[in-house]
C-alpha cells in the first residue's frame, strides 16, 4: 500500500510541473502575438510600410517638391512657403521651412512643414529636409501633429 501511495505522489508531482509547464508554454504563446501601442514610441505609419526615399511626395511629385524643398532650406525666417505642382498628377502642395538651418554629416538641413493637395484633400506633413550637392534627402517626416 505504501508504495501506491509513494508512486501516486510522484506522478501527482509531475503532473503538476506538466501543467506549470503547459500554462508558461501557453502564456508565452499567446503573449508571442500579442502587441500593445505605446503612445509616444509608435511610428503611426502603417504597419508593415516601407516609405520611399520620397516620402512624403510621391515620386512622380518629387522632381517638383524636391526644387520646392531646396528652396524652403535656402529660405529665410519669414520668406512666403515654396509652392509646386504637378499637372500630371493633379497634386501640388507648399513647403516652408522653420527654424535655423543646421547641419548634419555634410548637409544643410531644415525642419519643414508641407501641405500636398489632391483633388480637393489636402493633408499636412511634417519633417525635416537636408541638402547636399544640389540633392534632397527628406528624414523623420509624419503627419503634421499641429500645435
Amino acid at each position: 500500500m505504501q508504495e501506491i501511495e509513494a508512486f501516486a505522489s510522484r506522478r501527482e508531482g509531475r503532473g503538476a510541473a506538466l501543467l506549470r509547464s503547459g500554462a508558461v508554454v501557453a502564456a508565452i504563446l499567446w503573449l508571442s502575438g500579442c502587441s500593445m501601442s505605446i503612445p509616444g514610441f509608435v511610428d503611426p505609419s502603417p504597419t508593415g510600410a516601407i516609405k520611399s526615399k520620397t516620402y512624403p511626395f510621391a515620386e512622380e511629385d518629387w522632381p517638383k517638391a524636391e526644387a520646392a524643398l531646396i528652396a524652403a532650406i535656402r529660405s529665410d525666417a519669414g520668406d512666403d512657403p515654396a509652392q509646386w505642382t504637378n499637372s500630371a498628377s493633379g497634386r501640388r502642395g507648399a513647403v516652408a521651412g522653420l527654424g535655423v538651418r543646421f547641419q548634419r554629416a555634410g548637409a544643410t538641413c531644415r525642419v519643414f512643414v508641407a501641405r500636398i493637395s489632391d483633388e480637393g484633400a489636402a493633408r499636412a506633413v511634417q519633417g525635416a529636409a537636408c541638402e547636399k550637392s544640389g540633392e534632397v534627402t527628406v528624414s523623420d517626416a509624419a503627419p503634421f501633429k499641429g500645435l
